[in-house]
């Protein structure tokens, strides 16, 4: 069991106690996202879950607890991994994935989070898991986006209020807090061009039942090409102009036959990194079987 102490300071009868309750759960919600990033490099079976332990008067501080739990015992890789050591891991990584962040500059590129990412290497030797089976070094894509959700998390805060964390027992001693630092960002752009080596780009004749159309602005629709569901933008303008203007009408069950470019990026090892999708043509509409 491993604690996690968020403190937000605040202004007393000055600062927006929406804004700072929206920030505590913010920041919960983003160090949640960022240590099931981190417990995932240990195995994708770790589970982390948070419970409520209350609140102190003057700061806002909410204590947490945390549960590493592997759902099924026949996906252990390694019989060294446990939640202690999980625990210990996710905790040290965390704490120097911060201290990193609150030593660069406010722009954190690829080079750069991959220096700090460095540090999850050094824990996982130090808690003794670093030749574990199963074991791979942090996604800096993943964990870049998971630092950005908690950088984020206090973007609003104002001068004089802050948002800390610490795994201490003793809440109450703000020494052993560490602040979440403010006006920093992770170019994930940047991360994603360090990490690419190759690119593929085709187009694709193909039929794509509707999932969730786009009715109200120019944003992705979610379709299903048999059992996947994918997501894509519609780039095709004079389908899209007769759409909006209802001289197309889409029902329930309906699919289009289009032409569908992709653009996907690999690392090294040949893993995708990114896949953009936008249909270019839309070809038909194929109406779905009507019920009754």
């Amino acid at each position: 069991m491993s604690i996690l102490n968020v403190k937000i300071n605040f202004l007393a009868g000055e600062s927006n106690p929406q804004e700072i309750l929206q920030c505590a759960v913010d920041t919960i919600n983003a160090l949640s996202e960022l240590d099931q990033a981190l417990a995932n490099c240990i195995s994708s079976n770790m589970q982390m879950s948070f419970k409520l332990e209350g609140f102190k008067e003057g700061s806002l501080i909410t204590r947490l607890k945390s549960f590493y739990l592997n759902n099924d015992e026949n996906a252990n890789t390694d019989e060294h991994i446990n939640s202690d050591l999980a625990q210990q891991f996710v905790n040290n990584s965390r704490e120097e994935i911060i201290k990193g962040v609150a030593a660069s500059g406010n722009v954190i590129d690829g080079k750069q989070l991959a220096d700090i990412l460095k540090r999850t290497e050094t824990v996982a030797k130090q808690v003794g898991l670093i030749d574990a089976v199963g074991y791979a070094p942090p996604n800096p894509l993943i964990l870049g986006t998971a630092i950005n959700a908690v950088l984020d998390s206090g973007s609003k805060l104002k001068n004089g209020e802050t948002a800390k964390i610490s795994t201490a027992e003793n809440f109450n001693d703000d020494s052993v807090y560490v602040e979440l630092p403010k006006g920093k960002k992770v170019d994930i752009d940047d991360v994603l061009n360090e990490l690419v080596t190759q690119e593929i780009e085709n187009t694709s004749d193909m039929i794509l039942v509707i999932k969730k159309p786009d009715f109200l602005g120019d944003s992705q629709w979610d379709f299903k090409k048999g059992k996947e569901t994918l997501s894509a933008k519609i780039d095709d303008d004079e389908w899209l102009r007769k759409f909006k203007s209802g001289e197309i009408v889409i029902v329930p069950n309906d699919a289009l036959h289009v032409d569908l470019y992709e653009k996907v990026l690999f690392d090294k090892h040949g893993a995708a990194l990114s896949i953009k999708r936008a249909i270019v043509k839309v070809k038909e509409i194929i109406k779905g079987k009507k019920y009754e």
